[in-house]
């Protein structure tokens, strides 16, 4: 026979359901702009970005590539998103509003994923080739000693100016002075620039014009708008096609959700409160700069 000190335990098989039916709703951007890799620890080596061997004429002996000895590590972080119900809420049987927090924290927490891949990207930190990850001398061609930039100012988002971004971005070579191969797949963009880019990119929005010009990237290049970008005129190209991307997803922990409800727990006794909550367990990193150009206006 199910009793009062019953409910509580239904309550959270419900509100788990609730919650992961209202997060699973929501479509993250970080999955379109992200490579994921499964992490099994506490951090992970990125000795092997930019390690990648070239096709060659086999004349006498493989030539086998290693790991980078430079490198990087990714830490992995704790992220959690808490909210407490007062007990007579619960008493008074208001499941519809405990329901509703539930719900709004499943949205909070899923785009939280954004947010922080977001502050990475805008961070710049530090890549396998110890350079920063937007950065103007990259090394490209070691044995010719040239360098390469992805980041680019006075370069407002127009049609000229993105020609002129993915032409340079086709242009940059391995470190062995071989062309990288990369081509402009997506253009990420904050709100401000929504419209702006999908009227030169979208084929649904690129409308009729007596200049052909002004339709020349339609289609060439998806748009995402990543609305957690501060910078309102700051826009990035990037090259989601090579295997590895531009952005790494570090995954430790997927979002779990928890319940701190029992009658019996202290902090109910205490201060008659029931806690719901989530947490996960990942980090967001930057990958092969070939992949990425960032401009400005």
């Amino acid at each position: 026979m199910l009793t009062r000190k019953d409910i509580p335990r239904l309550l959270t098989s419900g509100l788990k359901t609730i919650f992961f039916n209202q997060y699973n709703a929501y479509t993250p951007v970080y999955k379109t702009i992200t490579t994921e890799v499964p992490s099994t620890k506490s951090s992970e080596e990125y000795g092997w970005l930019g390690a990648t061997p070239a096709l060659r004429e086999w004349l006498d002996e493989r030539a086998a590539k290693g790991l980078r000895e430079n490198g990087f590590t990714l830490k992995n972080k704790d992220y959690e998103a808490t909210i407490a119900v007062d007990k007579n809420a619960f008493n008074d049987d208001q499941y519809g509003q405990i329901k509703v927090r539930v719900q709004q924290v499943a949205v909070a927490a899923a785009r939280g994923y954004d947010k922080f891949l977001a502050k990475t990207i805008e961070a710049n930190p530090i890549c396998y080739d110890g350079q920063n990850f937007f950065d103007t001398d990259h090394p490209m061609d070691l044995e010719a000693g040239t360098t390469g930039t992805n980041v680019f100012t006075s370069k407002a988002l127009t049609v000229a100016n993105a020609k002129d971004l993915m032409v340079a971005m086709g242009q940059f070579t391995d470190e062995n002075g071989d062309v990288y191969g990369s081509r402009a797949s997506h253009i990420i963009v904050p709100t401000g620039l929504e419209f702006t880019a999908k009227a030169i990119f979208d084929p649904a929005f690129v409308g009729v014009s007596t200049d052909p010009s002004a339709a020349v990237l339609s289609g060439t290049a998806k748009v995402v708008v990543l609305p957690t970008l501060s910078s309102q005129t700051t826009y990035y190209i990037v090259d989601m096609t090579q295997g590895v991307s531009p952005f790494i997803f570090q995954n430790r922990q997927e979002m779990q959700f928890a319940a701190l409800d029992n009658i019996d727990d202290i902090d109910v006794f205490m201060r008659k409160t029931l806690y719901y909550g989530v947490d996960a367990r990942f980090a967001f990193g930057v990958g092969e700069w070939r992949l990425a150009i960032k401009a400005s206006a």
